[in-house]
């Protein structure tokens, strides 16, 4: 069999994972060649990753993670879903490939190699986030457009990484192995600092409102890490309660005229978050009809006209998005999958990085997921598994401050 801990010192076995998962939109849609090659790559590269990590686990030789487990149920309920509402299984059979396929990479590489994987991962990102922020430089009104569906004079704006509000879902991640970098190393470099400018000055020039909010939350807590005591006491229960009672407090209950000042003023939306809050009745209404198992994945066109949205593709809250996808049975795999990250995290919690990690989860659970439902899961999942192999991680890339 296959060594893999010799594999994932391989420095081409680290990168062509990463490109592999974390691919730009540009790719896609202005060159179309390299991303075939990708595409194809990741067919082979992915499923090989899935037989070769089960196949280990039958052996005995390989110990399954919980979470990458779960994160392949959950799919398997979303194939099901979809199968039994004839929706769109291609879309669902891909999304399982990468996903799946990325979590048992991530999952490998934090075991054997998490340093290599850190240091990979930034370079990588340091080289993208920069490319995309000369693309909104030279092209403010965007690289290429996408029409709505219904055909109206809505147009969404593209740059390299993907629309304005899809931004973050490629830097979040990035800027967390930013940080776990420099404390890892000791050192913050002028390479680690245009990061963090590049990626604020993308999202504030393009503006998407949830990307501004969840962008400034993570840098003041990055910043306020050890000089306020108080955060060392929070921990990753604490962040899932609060991403509880956000979903509650606006999705729910619909309270957010509490927030009047900052959303309409600040933010520039109005209190119905431009239309979300029809869309989430909506999705509501959908769930009522088919609790237990979902709708499953379906074309944009069914979701839209299911939504009565015309610029609606999903539910515009990810909690909805997995309900109204797979049903309860969905959310509840999705929930014990937070279960297993919050267990492995209570051993290494007050660990600096453990506690960048973490509270990048909660930037994702209790804000970016609040009034979005990324299609692009694969960096979030990857961050759930980074936590729950964070002994790992805390172990091959720091001696001290272990807890």
């Amino acid at each position: 069999m296959i060594s893999i801990s010799r594999l994932c010192e391989k420095k081409w076995f680290i990168i062509l994972g990463i490109i592999c998962a974390v691919r730009p939109e540009y790719y896609a849609n202005q060159l179309p060649i390299v991303d075939s090659i990708l595409s194809n790559v990741s067919y082979i590269f992915f499923p090989f990753l899935i037989f070769l990590y089960y196949y280990g686990a039958g052996k005995g030789k390989i110990k399954t993670s919980p979470v990458v487990n779960l994160v392949l149920i959950l799919h398997l309920s979303y194939l099901f879903s979809t199968a039994l509402n004839h929706g769109n299984f291609y879309t669902i059979q891909r999304t399982t490939v990468y996903v799946v396929g990325f979590c048992i990479f991530t999952d490998l590489v934090s075991r054997h190699n998490p340093r290599g994987f850190i240091e990979a991962y930034y370079w990588i990102m340091l080289i993208y986030v920069t490319i995309n922020f000369i693309t909104i430089i030279k092209y403010p009104d965007g690289i290429w457009y996408s029409a709505s569906l219904t055909g109206n004079l809505k147009y969404l704006t593209h740059w390299f990484f993907s629309t304005e509000n899809n931004f973050i879902v490629y830097i979040l991640p990035a800027l967390c192995i930013t940080v776990m970098r420099c404390y890892i190393v000791k050192k913050v470099s002028l390479l680690s600092i245009w990061m963090f400018i590049a990626s604020a000055l993308s999202i504030l020039i393009t503006f998407s409102g949830t990307c501004v909010v969840g962008l400034s939350v993570f840098a003041i807590y990055m910043v306020l890490m050890y000089k306020n005591k108080l955060l060392e006491w929070i921990h990753f229960p604490q962040y899932m309660l609060a991403s509880l009672g956000t979903f509650l407090f606006i999705v729910i209950f619909r309270l957010q005229n509490v927030f009047a000042f900052i959303i309409e003023n600040l933010l520039g939306r109005s209190l119905t978050l431009t239309g979300r809050t029809e869309a989430w009745d909506w999705a509501m209404y959908w769930i009522r009809v088919k609790p237990i198992f979902g709708s499953g994945y379906e074309t944009n066109e069914v979701i839209t006209s299911k939504l009565h949205d015309t610029a609606a593709t999903h539910c515009h809250n990810m909690f909805l998005d997995i309900t109204y996808r797979g049903g309860f049975v969905a959310l509840m795999i999705f929930i014990l999958i937070l279960y297993f990250c919050g267990k492995a995290e209570k051993h290494y919690k007050y660990n600096s990085l453990t506690r960048i990690v973490t509270f990048s989860i909660f930037v994702f659970t209790g804000i970016l997921f609040l009034t979005e439902a990324y299609f692009n899961q694969r960096t979030f999942f990857m961050l759930l598994t980074m936590l729950y192999q964070i002994g790992y991680i805390v172990k091959k890339c720091t001696e001290s401050e272990v807890s």
